[in-house]
């Protein structure tokens, strides 16, 4: 057990810490507020590492009465139990909720955590890096108990509230929090953390074909995972090939977008596609067509994940004549940088060929010189990475 005088240092470190730190406001914050007002559920925020889940709670903590706020990543926290969390919850007698950062690291926290919901004591907020909170042994337990949020980096609007910058500068550099306020080049920092402490370390995989795949994904935004090709690439065997892809996504560096289709057996044979979680971690030089999809793919994720629906692409196996980007809750969205007779034909002949209510085009460029036909709406990049899912209703 750790002593309560460690405790107690460790409470007030923390304590003194959120007081005296600056906060850029996240668009997710009020879904959080919203979900707080029931003792009843504990709040999830998941994301990728250094997505901005700690400051998010500990902005959320410097503004409420009578919390705690602890992250189970400081050192002295090292192998602790959910048995010590009862020392934690003796010191700080009266608080009304607590914010536990990164509480994977705390062994069977899930079940300090699940008795005070039942008894709906206090308010909980837990966040993790970690998809493990998502497991089948963690949903048994807190099942009609939590409520779930994905937080990703700085959207291109988040972004704007700290500093001015182009769409093209966004799409290139990405969102990730530290690395927009203090303009530092972080991302082969992020990328390594990633790597070899949320996969390699944790899973213990031979580190040479782990990062040839995890720099191939990530270097290659929208890629189909075609288990013959990273055969190819890594030399691994087709099972430990989504045994591979399973623990990068476990720490959310990617997202999965899977093939529609309302045959089960279709969707089983279609290799999903992948997409970094944030431009930033990709290392390759790739062109503005790619990185805007991949933005795209980044902001429908988020939007998927939170409100419980599906994020697919559409692909014509058959005759390979069209593939529309993504398509979710009955809308289909084409995106294209720039819009031009070259490529418009293609484009928009792919959104007028699917079978969607909606039918959106995202162009950057180029779409004012194109004659669009009626069934389909057009959106300027711009607005869509500033203003989704509130232009929803627009469609």
């Amino acid at each position: 057990m750790l002593h309560s005088k460690v405790w107690q240092e460790v409470i007030e470190d923390w304590q003194n810490r959120i007081s005296n730190k600056n906060y850029i406001q996240r668009d997710i914050e009020k879904t959080i507020l919203n979900d707080l007002k029931h003792t009843s559920f504990v709040s999830v925020i998941l994301g990728v590492r250094r997505a901005g889940k700690s400051s998010l709670m500990q902005h959320l903590a410097k503004n409420m009465k009578n919390s705690v706020y602890i992250n189970f990543e400081d050192d002295r926290l090292a192998n602790i139990t959910y048995k010590d969390l009862s020392t934690m919850e003796k010191l700080t007698k009266g608080a009304e909720i607590y914010f536990l950062d990164e509480v994977h690291n705390v062994k069977h926290w899930e079940k300090w955590v699940r008795r005070h919901v039942e008894l709906e004591t206090f308010k909980i907020v837990v966040s993790s890096s970690n998809s493990r909170l998502l497991s089948e042994e963690y949903a048994s337990l807190l099942t009609g108990r939590k409520k779930t949020v994905f937080l990703m980096p700085f959207s291109l609007k988040e972004v704007r509230r700290v500093k001015k910058i182009s769409l093209e500068e966004y799409l290139r550099k990405g969102g990730f929090p530290e690395s927009v306020i203090t303009e530092e080049m972080l991302a082969k920092e992020y990328r390594d953390d990633i790597l070899y402490r949320d996969i390699i370390s944790r899973y213990r995989v031979k580190p040479k074909p782990m990062i040839s795949l995890f720099n191939y994904i990530l270097n290659n935004p929208g890629v189909e995972a075609s288990k013959k090709r990273l055969k190819a690439l890594t030399g691994l065997s087709h099972p430990t090939i989504d045994e591979y892809i399973s623990h990068i996504e476990s720490s959310f560096a990617v997202l999965r977008v899977e093939r529609h289709s309302f045959s089960s057996m279709e969707r089983m044979k279609s290799p999903p596609k992948l997409y970094p979680v944030d431009n930033g971690l990709i290392s390759k030089q790739q062109m503005l067509g790619i990185l805007l999809e991949s933005a795209v793919a980044q902001k429908l994720y988020q939007t998927a994940f939170n409100s419980r629906l599906n994020l697919e692409y559409i692909k014509d196996t058959k005759t390979r004549k069209f593939e529309v980007d993504f398509y979710m809750n009955g809308t289909a969205f084409q995106v294209v940088y720039e819009l031009n007779e070259g490529n418009a034909k293609r484009e928009i002949g792919a959104l007028k060929k699917v079978r969607a209510d909606k039918k959106v085009l995202i162009a950057h460029i180029g779409y004012e010189y194109i004659d669009i036909p009626e069934e389909v709406e057009v959106i300027t990049a711009e607005e869509f990475l500033e203003n989704f899912p509130k232009i929803e209703n627009k469609f």
